[in-house]
C-alpha cells in the first residue's frame, strides 16, 4: 500500500504494464469489495 483515506487506498502492483495492473486493480476490488456483509 502506497497511499491510504477513508474511502480510497493505492498500491503499487510492481507489474510491467498499465493493463496489467489495471487488471489486477479490478481483481484486487472485486475480492475486497466480496468481503463486506451485505
Amino acid at each position: 500500500v502506497v497511499y491510504g483515506d477513508t474511502d480510497s487506498v493505492m498500491v503499487q502492483f510492481g507489474v510491467p504494464t498499465v493493463d496489467a495492473a489495471m487488471q489486477l486493480g479490478r481483481e484486487a476490488a472485486e475480492y475486497i469489495s466480496g468481503t463486506f456483509t451485505k
